[in-house]
């Protein structure tokens, strides 16, 4: 049994639970294949708050739900909130990305909280805000959540004098994923001038990184052209077909 928060107990479970598919041939890219399973690990290993960087364009809600259906089906974590800043971004992730949650998922509104679901997603503005506004997160227990996702988290949740951090710092047992296009990174000496890395800078040195992950990834899925290849090879073999 492994130490450290909620969930941590399982990591056996945990680890070996299998990504959601809908039975297309559509699979996690490497590169979100390694940020699933970075995270996943480090929330096995016990560790409670962990920073998600991706370039635009690379998937990061898709990512995000991968990881919460994992957490989620493995029982490791049974309560989360998936939180952003624009309306259109919770409907259109329960919409499309988050979509297999189903009945299970909801979103916070009207300043209601319905506690009989398991995966909720809430605007920042919609939990914050007025004192009566304020009272919406509080009517969930500290410790009712136990995975938090923020997204877009360097838009306000990571200032120390921000309002929304309010809520971060009342469900401070949770573990708490943050993901961002971006990050503060002024100790690499690549970026000592620039003070951030952009979504260009992310994206190319996520290429040149991981290329080793996408030699696995070559290797566990086999593309349409190489099967032609083998089943021509097989007919070509002798006594692979008529002559």
């Amino acid at each position: 049994m492994v130490g450290g928060t909620p969930g941590s107990e399982r990591p056996s479970a945990l680890v070996t639970q299998d990504y959601y598919s809908d039975g297309s041939d559509k699979n996690p890219r490497y590169y979100q294949l390694l940020a699933i399973n970075k995270t996943i690990e480090a929330i096995a290993r016990g560790q409670n708050r962990i920073l998600l960087v991706m370039a635009t364009g690379t998937g990061k809600t898709f990512t995000a739900f991968q990881i919460i259906w994992r957490l989620w089906k493995a029982k490791a974590k049974k309560r989360i909130l998936f939180l952003a800043d624009r309306n259109i971004l919770i409907d259109q992730t329960m919409t499309n990305d988050f979509k297999p949650f189903g009945p299970a998922m909801t979103k916070i509104q009207k300043r209601q909280a319905n506690k009989s679901y398991e995966i909720y997603l809430s605007l920042y503005q919609a939990r914050t805000g007025t004192e009566d506004v304020q009272n919406i997160y509080k009517q969930f227990s500290p410790d009712f959540f136990d995975l938090i996702v923020i997204d877009e988290c360097h838009r306000g949740s990571a200032a120390i004098d921000s309002a929304w951090r309010e809520i971060l710092e009342y469900v401070s047992s949770a573990t708490q994923i943050g993901l961002n296009r971006f990050i503060a990174a002024t100790d690499r000496k690549i970026l000592q001038d620039a003070g951030k890395v952009t979504a260009e800078i992310a994206k190319a040195h996520a290429e040149s990184e991981f290329e080793k992950y996408r030699i696995v990834q070559d290797r566990l899925f086999e593309s349409d052209f190489d099967r032609m290849l083998k089943q021509i090879e097989a007919v070509q073999e002798p006594g692979g077909g008529d002559e």
